[in-house]
């Protein structure tokens, strides 16, 4: 599944499964009342890209990835995720069967972190790495 381009509110892709890839390389994503990604309960079969650019105002994260399985990397490298309200990435009950990736730039405001992984289970390294 790939969500390139721009779009002006939260796409869902709530307990999807996605079969392969999710794709947000290069994507704009912006909602000014909510999530800017909801990916609650999402499945793939291979790597998630979320290098794209996600703002959100939402209490749960601007992207949520709340208990979804990732069947490869979780590669955040190049994306940006911005959020007034709350965590900037959210995603407890997290599973991969690979590394995640934090190499991109989160702003998150509040009590529950920039990056929230509460009961996440990564089958590789996790990278904090701004750099990278």
């Amino acid at each position: 599944m790939s969500l390139p381009g721009t779009v002006s509110s939260a796409p869902s892709v709530c307990w999807v499964p996605c079969g392969g890839q999710l794709d947000c390389r290069g994507g704009t994503f912006l909602n000014t009342d909510g999530p800017a990604l909801a990916a609650d309960g999402l499945t793939t079969t291979s790597i998630a890209y979320l290098g794209g650019d996600f703002t959100g105002h939402a209490e749960l994260g601007a992207v949520r990835l709340l208990d979804a399985s990732i069947g490869g990397e979780l590669d955040c490298r190049g994306g940006t995720f911005t959020n007034a309200k709350g965590p900037a990435l959210y995603a407890d009950g997290l599973t991969t069967t690979s590394s995640v990736d934090l190499g991109g730039d989160f702003t998150g405001h509040g009590e529950l972190g920039a990056v929230r992984l509460l009961g996440a289970s990564i089958g590789g390294d996790l990278v904090i790495d701004p750099s990278s």
